[in-house]
């Protein structure tokens, strides 16, 4: 976030195992509840965050979850903001025109659109994001808000990747005065070094980015007093497989690949419109492995523009 020292964004965890070249990475919805380290109560897992502390964070995930963190960053907005910018912006496939007014995100048009840090900012944050449908000329938003955008923030992580790899930005010499740049916005816990920072840059680019699995904490929706929030549903199969990923109990490599589950970015005739969706893969044959869960209005990720 931005440095007031308010309540974290976006809460994401990634795993990466070197030696497959894989990462995965698993996405925690702001408005989570659960019960918060080292207090009494229960409260969203955003009110854990302090900035620069993030300790009471990293227990209440490892409290509720049983999920260690080795190393810990912090991005503000200046961070995310630059770190686009450092790639050229980043394009989206829409497929029809997107906005959210309360983040300023706006595509006039259906497409390939650039984004640049500022547009990329204000598309990542969107969680009332709406389409203007063809059918009947009126804007229908998302109505998986916060989830939705969950799932839009994972497949723009993967397009930023492929950018930077394409830009060449994870060679050594580049990663390092990108890292230094950065350095002015993003903060780390004492161990992760800028050493360790280019050590990390050398496996991402090493990364298939279909090798990169992305998946986010099951809820379910419940009024608690005056609050309308999201307890974890954690019983299920491919929950517990998820986070067997993030334990360290299950290899990277178990896990599926995702199939495109949303509409190309610009049909030739249009159809129905672009439903908000759930979907899962199917689990890979002669294993155990979690499926992705993607909720909401994504682009395609077979779209590349």
């Amino acid at each position: 976030r931005s440095s007031t020292g308010q309540r974290s964004d976006t809460i994401m965890i990634m795993r990466v195992d070197p030696a497959t070249s894989q990462a995965a990475v698993l996405s925690f919805p702001r408005d989570l509840w659960v019960p918060i380290h080292g207090t009494d109560t229960e409260n969203r897992i955003n009110s854990a965050y302090v900035r620069n502390k993030p300790n009471t964070l990293i227990r209440t995930i490892y409290d509720n979850f049983g999920i260690g963190i080795d190393h810990f960053i912090q991005v503000d907005f200046c961070a995310f903001k630059t770190l686009v910018d450092a790639v050229g912006g980043v394009a989206i496939p829409f497929e029809y025109p997107t906005r959210d007014t309360h983040t300023g995100l706006s595509v006039p048009a259906p497409g390939c659109f650039n984004l640049s840090g500022d547009h990329a900012l204000a598309y990542v944050r969107s969680r009332h994001y709406e389409y203007l449908s063809p059918k009947t000329g009126k804007w229908v938003e998302d109505g998986f808000a916060d989830l939705g955008r969950i799932s839009r923030q994972q497949d723009f992580l993967r397009r930023v990747v492929a950018k930077a790899l394409a830009t060449g930005v994870y060679t050594p010499s580049i990663a390092r005065g990108l890292i230094r740049t950065a350095q002015q916005y993003v903060v780390t816990d004492p161990d992760l070094t800028l050493q360790k920072m280019l050590e990390f840059a050398g496996v991402i680019k090493a990364l298939d980015q279909g090798n990169l699995r992305t998946y986010q904490i099951e809820v379910k929706s419940e009024t608690r007093g005056a609050n309308l929030v999201l307890i974890p549903r954690m019983n299920g199969g491919n929950m517990q497989a998820v986070i067997s990923v993030f334990r360290g109990r299950a290899p990277l490599l178990e896990t599926p690949k995702e199939p495109s589950n949303a509409p190309v970015a610009a049909p030739a005739a249009p159809a129905a419109a672009p439903a908000t969706t759930t979907a899962t893969t199917a689990a890979p044959q002669g294993g155990d492995g979690a499926e992705e869960n993607v909720k909401g209005i994504v682009p395609p990720r077979d779209v590349r523009c």
